[in-house]
């Protein structure tokens, strides 16, 4: 799902590829760029891929009921909506079936550390979606405050004064994790970087982050999401342009 905007929510671009036990034969696919048309799809997709995560159960405590998905789809609707994202799609060649995605966002900020505009609405806690309680407690609207809260300190704090691209998103369905998939999407993500000229930074889990440091980024600072629990850490990370 989401984290720093919704990177920040999902332990940014935290994967179930990367954690899986064993390899499985790679598995070519279809990569472009996704819609708003494909938000359904992406939600259903987005919630077998994440499955038994303690993600999954830490935003929705009583399963993915109606209220629950109300929630979890409107972080999705503004990566897909946001004009500053680009969000690419994996999908199994030759059809329209979508098995993965992959979001990120252009982000400024100034010299003190404060967004510039356009401002993707998951950052902004005044946004009404962050005091809408009907979705409680199906859907942990106060924790994922808190959550936003601090990885957005820490976003602030790393890429102050910087122009760069966000790492919000990655996920690939259940059935398919640990096939490669998640590698193709990020190639795609890197390239479009690339071309811009930006490092990205993105908050990955101490076992997604092991995708990552294999392509290339480094580690900036671990932190502790959840002061209930000090092990439930993200990892900041940066891949430089250069």
């Amino acid at each position: 799902m989401v984290a720093t905007e919704a990177a920040a929510v999902t332990e940014a671009m935290s994967t179930k590829e990367a954690t899986a036990p064993t390899a499985k034969t790679p598995c070519k696919v279809d990569i472009s760029l996704a819609h708003v048309d494909d938000l359904d799809e992406i939600v259903q997709a987005s919630i077998d891929g994440f499955g038994k995560d303690a993600m999954l159960t830490f935003f929705m405590p009583n399963g993915p009921t109606e209220k629950a998905q109300r929630g979890w789809r409107w972080f999705y609707e503004q990566q897909l909506r946001h004009p500053a994202n680009r969000i690419w799609k994996a999908t199994r060649p030759g059809t329209s079936e979508i098995i993965g995605m992959l979001s990120l966002g252009w982000v400024q900020r100034d010299e003190s550390g404060t967004l510039l505009p356009p401002i993707c609405p998951m950052n902004d806690l005044d946004n009404p979606f962050f005091a809408d309680t009907t979705i409680e407690p199906d859907f942990n609207l106060t924790g994922t405050k808190e959550i936003v809260k601090i990885a957005q300190a820490a976003e602030s704090k790393f890429m102050a004064g910087r122009t760069y691209i966000i790492g919000m998103n990655l996920f690939i369905i259940g059935s398919l994790q640990n096939a490669g998939i998640g590698r193709q999407l990020v190639a795609a993500g890197m390239e479009w970087a690339k071309e811009q000229g930006l490092p990205i930074f993105c908050l990955a889990s101490p076992a997604g982050s092991l995708l990552y440091r294999k392509l290339g980024f480094k580690e900036l600072s671990r932190i502790t999401l959840d002061p209930s629990n000090p092990d439930r850490v993200s990892l900041g990370m940066i891949l430089d342009a250069d």
